[in-house]
Order: C-alpha cells, then sequence, then structure tokens
C-alpha cells in the first residue's frame, strides 16, 4: 500500500496529460502560441519519474513520498479540475480564468 501513495504523483500528472491531450479547448478562450501548460506537465512527470526512482535507493526520500504522495496526487488533481472549469468547458469566467496556456 505504501508503494501505491508513493507513485501516486505520478498517476495524477499521467491523468492531467491525459485530459490535457484528450479533450478539447473550449472555442471561448484565445489560442494559445504554444502548449506551455503541457509542456509543464510533462516536466512535473519527468521529475517525478526521476524521484521515484531516486526514493529507491533513497529511504529518506521514500518515506517521503509516502507520506506525502496522496498530497502531490491531490495537486495534480486540482489542477486537472481547473483546467476542466476553465480551458476545457469555459464554466468559469473566461476573463478571470484564462486557460493555463494563455497565462
Amino acid at each position: 500500500m505504501k508503494y501505491i501513495y508513493r507513485i501516486a504523483p505520478i498517476f495524477g500528472i499521467v491523468l492531467a496529460i491525459a485530459v490535457q491531450l484528450l479533450i478539447p479547448d473550449s472555442t471561448a478562450h484565445k489560442a494559445a502560441n504554444a502548449p506551455y501548460y503541457t509542456y509543464t506537465l510533462f516536466a512535473a512527470l519527468g521529475l517525478f519519474v526521476v524521484l521515484e526512482l531516486l526514493s529507491i535507493f533513497v529511504k529518506k526520500l521514500a518515506s517521503y513520498f509516502e507520506e506525502n504522495g496522496p498530497f502531490w496526487a491531490g495537486v495534480a488533481g486540482f489542477f486537472l479540475v481547473l483546467d476542466l472549469l476553465t480551458a476545457k468547458t469555459a464554466v468559469l469566467s473566461v476573463q478571470l480564468f484564462p486557460s493555463f496556456d494563455n497565462v
């Protein structure tokens, strides 16, 4: 069970990447110059994969992710929901909540 907590952030980021790539953006938002949010998600995924591989050898890092892995998965989930409410469906006001690529 502790291993699931350690890799939970990776699953959260992969889910956020899937939503970003598979669900089209709302037409209410201006098109972005480049997919910066997608780049950021891939960078975060790479970081957490490297940290997970390091945690195999560094026990202090492993215990950190066993305790805080669900928190980081929740952070990824929060950004996923915010992306769904802003860029994908435009439920939140487009003027006050631009898509992540336009920030």
